[in-house]
């Protein structure tokens, strides 16, 4: 259950994490509210880093995921000081990180996905769109902030439901004479455990 749950978990909260975001943008969240769910996602990183650290650090793309959970987890407290002292600026600061950091992670998959053809194109239009969304957002006035958003949002979604299908062609495809699927396959963080290779 709890296995299930850490491998499906992600692709969920792409979407309302970003979703979460906009809401905070057009004022419809109080700052208590977003202080909260800062909190709350920063508890939820430092329980997926601790819960899944030993499976994630012993693959190659894993570990490239891994990298970003622990890396937002400064970046997300960023947001939390800002929302709580009324400091724009870390809360900015935790939406940039949360978009560039993702993107930057997709240029390792899309080489690995695409093999010898180099880069898989599904991953590179996520990636920059992601990347996109961040340029907008960085450079952009209020008034792009919502277009940024969505950007990142069709970005990382998109790359979370093609990595989802990959895995589950990848784990039922398991012939029988190979036994089971590799841990690494049915374990944690699912949208990126679908490029990972069967050992």
């Amino acid at each position: 259950m709890l296995r299930r749950l850490r491998a499906t978990a992600p692709a969920a909260l792409v979407p309302l994490a970003w979703g979460f975001a906009a809401a905070t943008h057009t004022e419809l969240l109080t700052a208590h509210t977003v202080f909260v769910g800062h909190v709350v996602m920063t508890t939820l990183l430092i329980a997926f880093a601790g819960l899944s650290w030993r499976e994630m650090r012993t693959d190659p793309v894993l570990r490239v995921w891994l990298a970003v959970i622990v890396a937002g987890i400064p970046v997300t407290l960023a947001g939390a000081y800002g929302v709580a002292t009324g400091k724009p600026l870390g809360f900015r600061l935790a939406v940039f990180g949360w978009m560039l950091l993702p993107a930057l992670a997709l240029v390792p998959i899309a080489h690995r996905v695409g093999g010898a053809d180099g880069l898989d194109r599904r991953y590179t239009l996520a990636m920059g769109l992601a990347a996109l969304g961040a340029f907008v957002f960085l450079i952009g006035g209020s008034s792009l902030v919502l277009t940024a958003i969505t950007l990142v949002a069709v970005g990382q979604t998109s790359r979370s439901s093609w990595q989802c299908g990959t895995r589950s062609s990848l784990t039922d495809s398991a012939s029988p004479n190979e036994g089971p699927a590799s841990p690494v396959l049915q374990s944690v963080y699912s949208p990126e455990t679908g490029v990972s290779k069967r050992v």
